[in-house]
């Protein structure tokens, strides 16, 4: 039987590479804008920090849901056919969320989003894990970050720009427009990717997957990492106009600032994983972004010039480590689990994002005018996960030796 692998072995294939990057692009755009319009929301539907928390976080545990779930029938499905279905259901769900009359329709649009974009997000990092090799996967994941480059510089500003012009919905609508090209060029284009053969039942394969006390250890690696970002980004833009009192018109130029920067280096991250230790790699910048989120928490008062440095030294290095992250914790299984592993990998990490976007919006209130009150002691929770992702990257580091 041919090695479909080697046909289509990424970062080889540019078309599949790009087809990729435009699809994070878009899961990721939905992803981020909902925080950003946050104060456009908040406003229009009189809902409360705590409540809008609610809604973050519900996009990102239907996303875990369905990370979970992808691990069960993945296997059974082609790749590309799978993630035609799931991006067309994708867009429509993305256009639904503008014509939420209510919090409650707009909090099950968004569920609903999520859990479709979770099995997205489960899809393509399966692809990236089956279709490179772990030399030259940092690289890749560099290339797929460029995604969330792209988003936060013309995707954010862009939204936050139509909404200043229109409305909130004007967003979403205008990126299930987008979809429509993307899916075209993608039912063209994109490349077959089969079924992988099993000799076991997705039920067995799931549970011989969380059975191995190796994977236990990247997940609680990855839930840490995750908390100790989402405890802080969903609060961005309402501590940054309300607490800062940043002008909303100077928003999107911390979204372009960031974005710029990551889009520069998302690829130099990727090469540096590859060329040293990941795990050296990845400590740096783990320190680097506490740095980062304890100052943004901790600043009552500053010019404009000086936030946008720190928001856009977060961007880089909160971001920035989850390419080393991710190549590093996607070696830990098996080839033969490696299906299973990354969709339960997804889930966890989107369970996280949930959790600690939730738990955030608890541990602070709103004050009568809209500022945050207890976003530092967040910011140092923050911290704390970080640090307990140190302790775990010596140990994860060490069971990725003997994988490989």
């Amino acid at each position: 039987m041919p090695n479909l692998q080697q046909t289509y072995l990424l970062p080889n294939n540019r078309m599949l590479l790009w087809l990729l990057v435009a699809v994070q692009f878009l899961h990721i755009v939905d992803l981020m804008m909902i925080m950003p319009l946050g104060p456009f929301i908040s406003n229009d539907m009189a809902i409360s920090a705590a409540r809008f928390s609610q809604l973050v976080a519900g996009y990102s545990l239907t996303a875990g849901v369905a990370g979970l779930l992808c691990g069960f029938f993945l296997h059974a499905n082609a790749r590309h056919k799978f993630m035609l279905w799931l991006f067309a259901l994708f867009a429509l769900l993305t256009l639904a969320t503008a014509f939420a009359a209510n919090f409650l329709q707009l909090m099950a649009c968004r569920v609903l989003t999520g859990f479709v974009g979770g099995l997205l997000g489960s899809v393509v990092l399966t692809i990236v894990a089956e279709n490179s090799a772990f030399a030259n996967r940092g690289r890749v994941i560099g290339q797929i970050m460029t995604a969330f480059s792209l988003a936060t510089i013309l995707g954010v500003p862009f939204a936050l720009w139509l909404a200043t012009l229109s409305s909130w919905r004007a967003p979403f609508i205008a990126f299930a427009l987008m979809c429509v090209p993307v899916w075209l060029l993608m039912f063209k284009a994109m490349p077959a990717m089969p079924a992988v053969m099993q000799t076991q039942s997705a039920w067995h394969g799931m549970l011989e997957t969380l059975r191995i006390p190796k994977h236990g250890l990247a997940l609680l690696f990855t839930c840490t990492l995750a908390c100790s970002s989402f405890m802080v980004i969903p609060f961005i833009t309402i501590y940054n106009i309300y607490n800062l009192h940043v002008d909303s018109k100077l928003l999107p130029l911390i979204y372009i600032a960031g974005g710029l920067a990551t889009l520069f280096s998302s690829p130099i991250i990727g090469k540096l994983s590859d060329r040293y230790s990941k795990a050296n790699v990845l400590a740096v910048l783990v320190v680097l972004a506490s740095i980062t989120i304890y100052s943004f928490t901790h600043i009552t008062a500053a010019p404009f010039a000086i936030i946008l440095f720190i928001t856009t030294a977060f961007f880089v290095f909160v971001s920035g480590r989850n390419i080393p992250a991710n190549a590093l914790v996607s070696q830990v299984a098996p080839v033969h689990l490696r299906g299973h592993f990354m969709s339960i990998f997804n889930a966890v990490q989107s369970f996280s994002m949930s959790a600690a976007a939730l738990l955030g919006g608890m541990l602070m209130t709103s004050a009568p005018n809209g500022a945050l009150i207890g976003y530092n002691h967040v910011g140092l929770l923050a911290v704390a996960f970080a640090g307990v992702t140190l302790l775990l990257l010596p140990l994860l580091n060490r069971l990725v030796k003997t994988t490989a």
